[in-house]
């Protein structure tokens, strides 16, 4: 398994005027038929959210036509992006439908290793979205689309040792990923704080700093969220910023905390 060191390894930054900004406009500017389309128990919002920071442009539809989760249209030298968004199966979804039936059911998890996971449940997914992004995408077109795949799991589908010693990034220990045909990037994130991608032309992982704020930036966090809560991640409350904006009645299964004891050890 490569396990590289911490220095020397590459980090993407999102700032978090930056997020709270495609947070908005994904509130403004897509309709309402396209906000349901966003399945929150499966992350798809959270990825849409993730996606539209990094990319610095909002999707003109979310599965227009029956086509890809998330299209992004061509701006200026940046092409086109269509994104196919992959929810990572795990026991949390059995779980909370039975404790909507027993309130008293106990949920086990086995703490893993990250590459298990990804070796296990998201290259299957990324095989998967990969052919729809196939079908889906015209390969008679003019123009330049980059395919990708947005991998999510929930913080109770796999619990990772890797991500419990390191809050910052994961990227420095995944395996590199096999050949994938036509897609360019493969993101993964492992909420509540790890966002990675693979660029298959790079071979190789790199991490996200999701959320920075310049020293001098005369406003605090609290003041640039409405409704910030500091008994959750800053990511939790961009998730929070974005339900309240579309008026979003239920509750999201990403809006919960992790107390990772000393007594979790993985076996």
């Amino acid at each position: 398994m490569f396990k590289g060191p911490l220095t020397g390894s590459k980090v993407m930054v999102i700032p978090l005027r930056r997020l709270i900004e495609a947070t908005n406009a994904l509130v403004t500017h897509l309709p309402e038929s396209d906000m349901k389309k966003l399945k929150v128990n499966s992350g798809e919002h959270l990825a849409a959210i993730l996606a539209t920071a990094y990319l610095g442009r909002t999707p003109v539809g979310v599965e227009p036509f029956d086509g890809p989760d998330l299209v992004y249209a061509q701006d200026g030298d940046d092409p086109a992006v269509a994104i196919e968004i992959k929810s990572l199966p795990g026991p949390f979804r059995q779980y909370a439908a039975e404790s909507e039936r027993h309130p008293d059911a106990l949920l086990q998890i086995r703490v893993t290793a990250i590459n298990d996971v990804m070796r296990e449940h998201g290259l299957p997914k990324i095989l998967q979205a990969a052919k729809q992004l196939e079908a889906k995408v015209p390969a008679t077109l003019d123009f330049h689309v980059s395919k990708q795949v947005f991998l999510v799991s929930h913080p109770l589908d796999h619990v990772t040792m890797e991500a419990l010693d390191n809050p910052y990034t994961i990227a420095n220990v995944l395996d590199p990923l096999p050949e994938l045909g036509d897609i360019e990037a493969v993101w993964l994130y492992l909420a509540p704080d790890h966002l990675v991608r693979w660029r298959p032309a790079e071979q190789e992982w790199m991490g996200a700093f999701c959320g920075t704020q310049p020293a001098d930036d005369p406003k605090h966090v609290y003041e640039l969220i409405d409704g910030y809560d500091p008994e959750m991640t800053l990511l939790q409350n961009i998730e929070a910023l974005f339900l309240r904006g579309i008026g979003f009645e239920g509750r999201s299964p990403y809006q919960l905390a992790i107390d990772a004891g000393s007594d979790i050890s993985a076996d």
